[in-house]
C-alpha cells in the first residue's frame, strides 16, 4: 500500500492512526509513521547533497568561464562544453530548487517527529499524528506552507498544553 508521498507503509494512514486498542497496535502505528519520517529524512539528505554538489559545480564552471583562463583552451569544443555544462547546472538548480525541497522535507520530518514524541508521551492522540503526517505530505508536495496550523484547534499554532482552547 503506497502513501501519497510514495512510501511503502503496509497500511493506510487512517488505519495506522486509528485509535489503537493495545500497546502492540499503538507501537505499530508509531512504527508506520516513523517509516515516513525516515524516508523524509533520507530525501532531505539527498536533496541537500544535490544542492551543494550542483551549486559547487556551477560556481566553479561559471568562475572558470568568466576568468581569462578560457582563452588558454585551444579547442573551441572544450570551451563550448564548459559553457554548456555551466548553463545546464545553473538551469537545473533553478528548476529543481533542491535547497528549498530539502527544507520542506526537513520541516515535514521534524514536525512528524515532534508529534510522534507528543503521542508517545500521551500528550496527543493518534488522529493528530495522522493529520500531522498528511500535512507533512502536503508540505513536501508544495501544496501547503511549511508553518503548520494548529492541529488541536483554535487560532494559536503553538498553544500551551495547559491552556484551554476557546
Amino acid at each position: 500500500n503506497l502513501s501519497r508521498h510514495g512510501a511503502l507503509t503496509g497500511v493506510s494512514m487512517t488505519e495506522a492512526t486509528s485509535t489503537p486498542e493495545s500497546k502492540e497496535e499503538r507501537a505499530k502505528a508509531v512504527e508506520d509513521h516513523m517509516k515516513s519520517k525516515a524516508e523524509w529524512d533520507t530525501w532531505y539528505r539527498r536533496l541537500t547533497w544535490l544542492h551543494y554538489s550542483m551549486g559547487s559545480i556551477s560556481i566553479a564552471l561559471s568562475a572558470f568561464a568568466a576568468s581569462g583562463l578560457m582563452r588558454d583552451i585551444p579547442n573551441d569544443f572544450w570551451k563550448q562544453l564548459i559553457l554548456l555544462v555551466s548553463a545546464i547546472t545553473i538551469a537545473l538548480l533553478t528548476f529543481w530548487r533542491p535547497g528549498e525541497r530539502a527544507d520542506r522535507y526537513r520541516a515535514a520530518w521534524a514536525m512528524l517527529g515532534n508529534q510522534i514524541d507528543r503521542y508517545l508521551a500521551k500528550e496527543a492522540d493518534a488522529d493528530s499524528v495522522r493529520r500531522t503526517c498528511e500535512y507533512g505530505e502536503a508540505i513536501v508536495r508544495f501544496t501547503a506552507p511549511i508553518a503548520m496550523p494548529s492541529i488541536r484547534g483554535g487560532d494559536n499554532p503553538n498553544p500551551d498544553p495547559g491552556q484551554k482552547s476557546n
